[in-house]
């Protein structure tokens, strides 16, 4: 397969914003395969379009830092694939200061996305990146990666947290230390994951029951390397929807049907 067709197949436009998940391991990408990839990213979206995508450190299971640990900005290399660390690298790429989920981006919505994340405790929360990326509508990208795949998923359940049966977040934040481009220390704290919640969550459960979202999504499975497009906003709408659906029925709605705590 070639790789470079990618953007193409999953149509992707000029000014587009992505949040792209990727396991250069499922692509079989070597780093220059991997930086092709960027490219013809780049160029599909232009100049008027941006692309983020996650840098987090922290690599599951159970991908969560100890209290008191350091994330260096500069330094702490991307734990989620190959691709993700080579676009860290990327001239013009900025990373966020999100102490859990740290977030790089290239573009004109590059700062309107990422500052201020030190300041930022729930990271699903207002004026969070992943908040941000939902207002601007991001298309969420899988490349080598499932459908159970997307750090945006969890938006939905911070909305409808509080009617769950158990909290899908910690009840108390992890503290930690940020060291930013001005290698100044800054302390800092987030909400995580509930780790039980994290290993057991199925986001293509939702897309199983959504029309919508089956409607839209762009899916390719060729030689067992998967990739996909949808819309966050889209995902976002049909999980409420679904979602108080099921809890109207004292249900647990299906992407985490198969938690238990």
């Amino acid at each position: 397969m070639n790789l470079s067709s990618i953007p193409s197949k999953l149509k992707i436009k000029k000014g587009d914003t992505l949040f792209i998940h990727s396991s250069s391991n499922f692509l079989n990408a070597s780093p220059s395969e991997c930086q092709k990839i960027i490219k013809k990213f780049l160029e599909a979206v232009s100049d008027s379009g941006s692309i983020f995508m996650p840098s987090y450190i922290w690599r599951g299971p159970p991908g969560y830092p100890n209290e008191g640990e350091i994330f260096d900005v500069k330094n702490s290399h991307s734990k989620v694939g190959l691709l993700s660390e080579l676009f860290r690298r990327t001239e013009g790429v900025h990373r966020s200061l999100h102490y859990w989920v740290p977030i790089c981006g290239i573009g004109p919505k590059k700062n309107e996305i990422l500052n201020n994340q030190e300041e930022v405790v729930q990271p699903f929360g207002e004026n969070s990146s992943h908040r941000r990326l939902l207002e601007n509508e991001a298309k969420i990208v899988g490349l080598g990666v499932s459908l159970n795949t997307s750090s945006l998923s969890h938006l939905v359940d911070y909305r409808l947290n509080d009617q769950y049966p158990f909290n899908v977040f910690t009840d108390f934040p992890i503290r930690g230390k940020v060291i930013d481009y001005e290698n100044k220390t800054l302390n800092t704290k987030t909400i995580i994951v509930r780790p039980k919640v994290m290993n057991s969550y199925k986001p293509s459960l939702l897309i199983k029951e959504s029309r919508k979202l089956q409607d839209e999504l762009i899916y390719e499975n060729h030689k067992n390397i998967i990739y996909f497009s949808y819309s966050i906003k889209t995902y976002y709408d049909e999980g409420l929807k679904i979602g108080k659906n099921y809890l109207s029925q004292k249900a647990t709605p299906p992407w985490l049907n198969n938690v238990f705590l």
